[in-house]
């Protein structure tokens, strides 16, 4: 089909990062470079068009840049983010992403995204009321109400835990839920990953397994 000028989408994207201990610095380094990348594929312009926010979250969420469209503001933040390891606040991530959005005025003249990128299960520990397989409840019924409030969510699933399964990714990601979630085994497939993304600027994964060397 014709190609699709991003420029002139009204796309909104929050970056929701996981920098648990499970992932490491090696590894968190390279899930930078693809913000980098993703960030540069994306043909800023006005704030009419696309606008990128990024938070991270381990135990803790950090809202690290709000909502904006100026790529050599958003690239100096990215390269501050710093690796803080951690637990896996899931659930807090995707309420946090959604209050970005909301903070920003994404409403119905703009599409709403959160990409949420993570290594593993949502985890805060042995000492935490929750454990996680409530934790995972709690993600998903923190991913419905946004859902419900017209927001998109991309679930990206890295590396090879075999505590985040395909179910639990599918079950937070929009419908159709094949084309808004992944998972990438190696960290070293971002850079892949993040070109198939760009060619629908973003508003879904749609990145057929295949494609991917996984």
């Amino acid at each position: 089909g014709a190609a699709t000028d991003c420029s002139k989408s009204a796309v909104d994207i929050v970056f929701a990062v996981d920098q648990s201990g499970s992932i490491g610095a090696t590894n968190f380094a390279k899930l930078k470079a693809y913000l980098v990348q993703r960030v540069n594929l994306i043909p800023f312009s006005d704030a009419a068009g696309p606008r990128v926010a990024i938070l991270g979250f381990s135990t803790t969420v950090t809202l690290y840049c709000d909502m904006r469209f100026d790529k050599a503001s958003l690239l100096t933040c990215i390269d501050s983010v710093p690796y803080v390891a951690g637990w896996t606040n899931t659930p807090e991530a995707i309420t946090q992403a959604g209050a970005e959005l909301t903070r920003a005025n994404c409403g119905a003249s703009r599409t709403c995204v959160i990409d949420l990128i993570t290594d593993g299960e949502p985890n805060l520990g042995p000492g935490n009321a929750l454990d996680p397989t409530q934790l995972e409840a709690e993600s998903q019924q923190r991913a419905a109400t946004e859902k419900g409030s017209g927001r998109v969510i991309n679930a990206v699933g890295l590396g090879t835990s075999k505590g985040l399964t395909a179910s639990f990714l599918s079950s937070l990601a929009s419908t159709p839920t094949a084309s808004h979630w992944a998972r990438i085994d190696d960290y070293d497939n971002l850079e892949l990953y993040a070109v198939k993304v760009a060619k629908n600027c973003g508003v879904s994964t749609a990145t057929p397994c295949a494609q991917l060397p996984v």
